[in-house]
């Protein structure tokens, strides 16, 4: 399970690069400036989200629904609401599971301790623009455009072979998010309800049953 957290909070991470304006046509380092900006302007973001993982060896894919709480600095919960309940915190420097009725303190794991640094990048809008980390391909069609990750470093090609995030700029959001894996398995998350610099309570981002 943790495994798959890790991943599915990566994508949420990139995420939050992705909420600014950015106009069909642009060339691909005004898009990187935008993010950059955009990353910068955030200080917090909620939303509902349908995740759908299709795996090679199930014939039916498996559908979470759940919802998501961002804040600046470095701070996260990344939650399921079915088919069972779950969730992962991130305050600073500490970070938490919880799962079947038990939390966990994860943060000696080094694993999250990688995912931090993935943080602090994402925050500054710097994930998009370091060549060593991801190899950046934008793509337009006529309602959105796309922007895909392609994992540069071992660590991050162990989980991903690519990252695809689907922006629509009437909406100035991302709405979708395909994962793929060297596998073949991929899980997509479309995002739903979003808000921006909206009130979050502290309380989203307590370990508390």
């Amino acid at each position: 399970m943790m495994k798959n957290l890790l991943k599915i909070i990566g994508i949420s991470l990139c995420l939050c690069l992705f909420s600014g304006t950015v106009q069909a046509q642009t060339p691909q380092e005004d898009i990187v400036a935008a993010i950059q900006r955009s990353g910068a302007a955030m200080q917090t973001m909620e939303c509902d989200f349908v995740q759908t993982k299709t795996m090679q060896l199930m014939t039916e894919p498996m559908i979470s629904k759940g919802r998501m709480y961002y804040s600046q600095p470095s701070r996260l919960r990344w939650e399921y609401t079915s088919p069972v309940a779950s969730a992962f915190i991130l305050d600073n420097a500490k970070a938490w599971t919880i799962s079947s009725g038990k939390v966990t303190d994860v943060s000696a794991n080094k694993m999250f301790k990688g995912l931090g640094r993935m943080l602090i990048g994402c925050l500054e809008g710097k994930v998009v623009n370091d060549g060593k980390s991801f190899r950046v391909e934008i793509s337009e069609s006529q309602d959105h455009w796309a922007v895909k990750l392609l994992p540069q470093k071992n660590d991050v090609k162990q989980m991903w072979d690519s990252i695809v995030l689907h922006f629509v700029p009437s909406l100035n959001a991302v709405v979708k998010v395909e994962m793929n894996e060297k596998s073949g398995d991929a899980t997509v998350v479309e995002l739903k309800n979003m808000k921006v610099n909206c009130s979050i309570d502290d309380k989203e981002f307590k370990a508390e049953l």
